[in-house]
């Protein structure tokens, strides 16, 4: 067998590690940026206000939201 080193050992469970939690990050992104209203994912499933996402996200960019009865659908 081959002899390994701790440092060795831990430089692999650390790139192990930190490749797991950057497909993570980068799911949970997908899903938080989506405007579906139904996920489904890992045998969960969610229902979102996605309405609310929107204004969130035009307040975020700067534009005024309009009232209920002024929107153009």
């Amino acid at each position: 067998m081959y002899d390994y080193t701790l440092t060795d050992l831990g430089v692999f469970v650390c790139a192990i590690i930190a490749s797991v939690a950057v497909c993570l990050v980068k799911v949970i992104f997908q899903i938080e940026n989506s405007r579906c209203s139904d996920v489904n994912c890992c045998c969960l499933t969610l229902k979102r206000n996605t309405d609310a996402i929107v204004e969130i996200a035009d307040i975020e960019n700067g534009v005024t939201p309009t009232p209920e009865s002024e929107r153009i659908i």
